[in-house]
């Protein structure tokens, strides 16, 4: 619990004056990175960026009801088999064209993002209907929307 307060007081200061609206430009100065090399795209089209911290890896991802984002967070010791032990990590796998042991062997944002990917973000990071915060690219309109995110 002391490490998600910490967590939670973070992030509450990370949001800044504006309150609950973020850029792409204050991710990436941040130090968020995704499955694509494009941050936008990570986070529009994939639904998923993350960043190391102290403890692990903090996720920003869309809520339950797509018109927002919100935080996710593993500890870096996380033992995959046990925190997703609901998952066919065989099927996941073979889905993703690799063996079980290839999978399981991947970085831990790179295994969460191939769950969200085969399961949805509800399955790996659990519901949240919070209203969340906005995240705009300054050259571009608005992508909370969940249909841009490409995650319902």
């Amino acid at each position: 619990m002391k490490n998600f307060q910490k967590l939670f007081e973070s992030t509450m200061a990370s949001l800044g004056p504006r309150g609950n609206v973020k850029t792409i430009e204050e991710l990436k100065k941040e130090g968020y990175t995704g499955p694509d090399m494009s941050l936008d795209i990570s986070l529009f089209e994939y639904g998923l960026i993350w960043k190391k911290d102290e403890d692990g890896y903090t996720f920003i991802h869309p809520t339950s009801h797509g018109n927002g984002y919100t935080y996710g967070h593993f500890n870096a010791n996380t033992d995959p088999q046990s925190e997703f032990n609901w998952a066919k990590f065989d099927q996941v796998a073979q889905s993703m064209g690799i063996t079980k042991e290839e999978l399981l062997s991947e970085d831990l944002p790179n295994l969460v993002y191939d769950l969200v990917t085969h399961y949805g973000v509800e399955n790996v990071f659990g519901s949240d209907y919070s209203e969340g915060f906005k995240v705009f690219d300054q050259n571009a309109e608005d992508h909370t929307d969940s249909d841009e995110t490409g995650l319902q």
